[in-house]
């Protein structure tokens, strides 16, 4: 048995051990995640809270404004900006990574 943690029951017939995967499982999962390791929540910030750990970085509106061009600076793709309940996230390692790969006037 791998000691991969999940909880998860993928009710395939075979057991796995309390709070962790067997094998096929820990597979499957990694199938789904791409074999990334997930999101962390301390990775997620509103958009405020963002602004205001990096304001060197940019303003809320640019940030805004990045957000509404998603579809042409490759932020959608990325999955830097997460949207609930009207509210925005932003995935600060994901973030970082689109910024750097970013190109800039």
């Amino acid at each position: 048995m791998s000691k991969t943690p999940c909880g998860r029951n993928m009710g395939h017939g075979i057991s796995c051990v309390e709070n962790y995967l067997c094998d096929q499982c820990a597979y499957i999962r990694k199938l789904e995640t791409g074999g990334n390791k997930r999101t962390a929540l301390d990775d997620i910030m509103s958009l405020k809270n963002f602004v205001k750990r990096y304001p060197d970085l940019a303003t809320e509106q640019q940030v805004r404004w990045a957000i509404f061009q998603r579809e042409h600076n490759g932020l959608r793709k990325s999955g830097a900006v997460l949207k609930r309940g009207g509210r925005i996230f932003i995935v600060v390692p994901k973030y970082r990574e689109w910024l750097l790969q970013s190109e800039f006037d």
